[in-house]
C-alpha cells in the first residue's frame, strides 16, 4: 500500500514538471520589430540551446513611431496588436530595430571615454548640426569601435523622445521593450550569427536603403569601417556599389574579399542580378543576406516560400534579437 502511495506521488510529481517544462518552453517565444521608412517588419523567433527557431514572419505597412496619431500608423498597429495577441501568453522577450534614417549615424574620432567632455562635446557638435537646440542629454548613444582605425568610432545617436514613444508602443502591446537598435548593429549581429565560416576574412553588407546606400566592412566579428553613398536615382545603384565598393578596398587597402552581402526593401530583383553581376566581375561572392541561414522553422509551406523570396528584407529585424559579438558602449 505505501509503495502504491509512493508510486502515485512519483507520478503526480512527474506530470508537475513536465507541465511546468512546458509552460516555461511556450513562455520563450522572442518578438522582434522593425520600423522601417516604408514598410514595418514582424517577426517570432525561439531559441533552443544555442540554436534559434522561426516560428512567424510578416511585413506590414509603415508606422511613423514618432506620430502614432497618423491614420495609417494607427491601422497598422491594430493590425499588428491583433497578431501578438494570438502569441501575448508565449512572448518572453520585445526587442526593436529602427531604420538608418531615423537617427544619426556617425564617425567621431578618439577614445570613446563618456567621462571626457571632449569626447561628449564632439557629440554635441554632432547633434547641433541637426538640432540646434539640443544636447547629448536628449539622445541615447550607442557606439563602438571601427577596427580598420582604432582611433575612430562609429556612433548611432538616437532621440529619447523617439525610444520612449517605442517604448511606450510595445507597452500597450502589454510588454516591456527589451532592448533598440538602429539597422547597422542588428544588421551586423544577422551576419555573425548567421555566417560563423565567413568570419575570419573581410566580407561586406550593402543595404539598399532607398536614397541611400550603405556598407559595412566585417572581420572577426568586428566592424571595420561604416560608409553611405547618397544616390542621385536609383537606376544607378549597381554602378554606385561598385564605385563604392572599390573605393573601400584601396582605402582600407584590403588584399582580399570574401563575400559581398545585399539586403533591403529597395533591393529587387533586377537590381540584384545586376550587382551579383559586378561580383562576378570582381571576383566576389555575391549574396542576398540570409537572416535565417542558420535558423531551424517550423513555419507552414506557404510562408516558408514567403521567406525564401523574401529572407533579404529581415535582416535589420532579425538581428536585433540576436546576441551582440562585439562591443557597444552606452550613453
Amino acid at each position: 500500500m505505501q509503495l502504491d502511495i509512493i508510486i502515485n506521488i512519483f507520478r503526480i510529481f512527474a506530470v508537475c514538471v513536465i507541465v511546468i517544462l512546458c509552460m516555461n518552453m511556450e513562455n520563450n517565444l522572442i518578438a522582434t520589430i522593425y520600423f522601417g521608412k516604408n514598410c514595418t517588419l514582424f517577426a517570432l523567433i525561439k531559441k533552443n540551446d544555442n540554436a534559434f527557431c522561426l516560428h512567424y514572419l510578416n511585413k506590414f505597412n509603415p508606422i511613423n513611431p514618432s506620430n502614432q496619431t497618423e491614420k495609417e500608423t494607427k491601422n497598422t498597429i491594430q493590425k499588428l496588436n491583433a497578431v501578438i495577441e494570438k502569441y501575448k501568453n508565449n512572448i518572453s522577450h520585445f526587442f526593436a530595430t529602427i531604420d538608418t534614417q531615423y537617427s544619426i549615424i556617425t564617425k567621431i574620432p578618439g577614445d570613446y571615454d563618456l567621462a571626457s567632455s571632449e569626447f561628449i562635446e564632439l557629440i554635441n557638435l554632432e547633434i547641433r548640426q541637426h538640432f540646434s537646440n539640443l544636447t547629448v542629454e536628449d539622445f541615447r548613444v550607442k557606439i563602438t569601435k571601427l577596427n580598420s582605425n582604432p582611433q575612430m568610432n562609429l556612433a548611432i545617436i538616437t532621440s529619447k523622445t523617439l525610444i520612449n514613444s517605442i517604448e511606450n508602443m510595445i507597452s500597450d502591446f502589454g510588454f516591456e521593450l527589451t532592448d533598440i537598435n538602429a539597422s547597422p548593429f542588428s544588421t551586423v549581429n544577422t551576419f555573425n550569427y548567421n555566417y560563423p565560416d565567413k568570419s575570419e576574412k573581410v566580407n561586406i553588407i550593402v543595404h539598399i536603403n532607398q536614397n541611400i546606400l550603405e556598407f559595412a566592412i566585417l572581420q572577426n566579428n568586428q566592424i571595420l569601417d561604416y560608409e553611405f553613398y547618397a544616390l542621385s536615382n536609383e537606376a544607378g545603384i549597381s554602378r554606385a556599389i561598385e564605385v563604392k565598393i572599390n573605393s573601400i578596398i584601396k582605402n582600407l587597402n584590403i588584399d582580399e574579399v570574401e563575400g559581398i552581402y545585399f539586403f533591403g526593401q529597395n533591393l529587387s530583383k533586377e537590381e540584384y542580378i545586376k550587382c551579383w553581376e559586378i561580383g562576378m566581375f570582381i571576383s566576389f561572392d555575391s549574396k542576398r543576406l540570409n537572416p535565417f541561414r542558420m535558423f531551424d522553422n517550423v513555419l507552414e509551406k506557404r510562408d516558408q516560400e514567403y521567406c525564401s523570396r523574401m529572407f533579404h528584407t529581415f535582416p535589420a529585424c532579425i538581428g536585433g534579437a540576436l546576441p551582440i559579438q562585439f562591443q557597444i558602449v552606452k550613453c
